[in-house]
């Protein structure tokens, strides 16, 4: 397991108000076009998808490193703000710096800004806005889901986790006040959510059916399911400790435990009702449910009204999904629609 998981010393700088990186933090509270997400002793800041701070420590030079994802644009001396570039690639340890790379971050949206007008990327785009939606929206508190990570993948020296990439990483959560109380009977189902953008990707090496099978793979292990629901508490456990999930501030229990199951949801933003491939993805899906053991559901997800927060209602088990939404395609095929 890639065991995403940051040091007491990396939390206490982000969350600590003297914290060398806290300035950081706060700027991502209060402004949802950016995500902080947690890897394996450093963070990545993502804005549209894009990563627009990589900030790692460096215990044994007592500080951080930051970058700046160069194939966006590069940061060039003389170009505003200059001071930015002399930092790149050193251990920072002083506010200061911080502050400089604070105050790049508008420059650093422009930069992004201007490179995905000309290579966009709308499924890492809407990937970030389902966490917005769901996660620090004023909505946030009444969908059923929380997403714990996004481009979660651990296949990275590990055979036997063969299959380890999820688009999203999340928890069902019902939004009811007392599912929503954390207590020591809490225990919400870990959602590995396969995301698509359009109709173009949905078959070939990157089709539904290629990570529906890598899904099952990983699950015929009882140690990869183990120790992704292990993982994912604790990154539950910092992204609460660092103030990143609303509601919970006051609340001393830890959560501890998972429900048995776990679900693998498919969600595709803005499919073309009149094409074919999603419905026959799912499909080649359902023909091959068997490749999947025992305590794992397979799902299906729609959108509430335009919107991308996650509703249980809208959540269907892919047999109860198929047959109607089948049928409608066809209806509306044979209309001439």
């Amino acid at each position: 397991m890639s065991n995403r998981k940051l040091s007491k010393t990396f939390v206490d700088a982000l969350k600590l108000t003297n914290g060398v990186l806290n300035p950081i933090l706060e700027r991502v509270k209060s402004d949802h076009t950016l995500d902080l997400q947690i890897r394996n002793g450093y963070i990545n800041i993502y804005y549209r998808g894009g990563n627009i701070l990589w900030v790692k420590e460096l215990p044994k030079m007592n500080g951080f490193e930051f970058r700046f994802n160069p194939k966006y644009g590069k940061v060039y001396p003389g170009i505003p703000p200059a001071n930015i570039y002399n930092f790149i690639g050193k251990s920072i340890n002083s506010s200061t710096n911080v502050s400089s790379w604070l105050a790049a971050i508008p420059y650093l949206k422009d930069i992004m800004d201007t490179w995905f007008g000309k290579h966009p990327k709308e499924e890492r785009e809407f990937q970030q806005l389902i966490v917005r939606d769901n996660n620090y929206s004023s909505v946030s508190n009444a969908t059923d889901y929380f997403i714990l990570d996004i481009e979660y993948d651990n296949r990275k020296g590990n055979s036997t986790a063969k299959g380890a990439r999820f688009d999203l990483l999340a928890f069902q959560w019902d939004s009811d006040g007392t599912s929503r109380k954390l207590t020591a009977k809490t225990r919400p189902r870990l959602c590995c959510i396969e995301m698509k953008y359009g109709d173009g990707a949905l078959t070939g090496k990157a089709g539904l059916n290629v990570h529906y099978d890598d899904f099952c793979t990983f699950a015929k292990i009882p140690a990869n399911i183990s120790e992704l629901k292990t993982e994912a508490l604790e990154i539950f456990e910092q992204k609460r400790e660092l103030g990143l999930i609303e509601g919970l501030s006051g609340n001393k229990n830890k959560l501890q435990h998972l429900d048995a199951e776990i679900d693998f949801i498919v969600l595709i933003a803005n499919h073309d009702p009149e094409k074919s491939n999603f419905h026959n993805g799912l499909n080649t899906i359902e023909n091959s449910i068997a490749k999947c053991p025992n305590g794992v559901n397979i799902k299906v997800c729609e959108s509430s009204n335009m919107g991308y927060g996650l509703y249980k209602g809208k959540v269907f088990p892919l047999n109860n999904y198929l047959t109607p939404k089948l049928m409608v395609h066809k209806n509306s095929l044979l209309d001439g629609k």
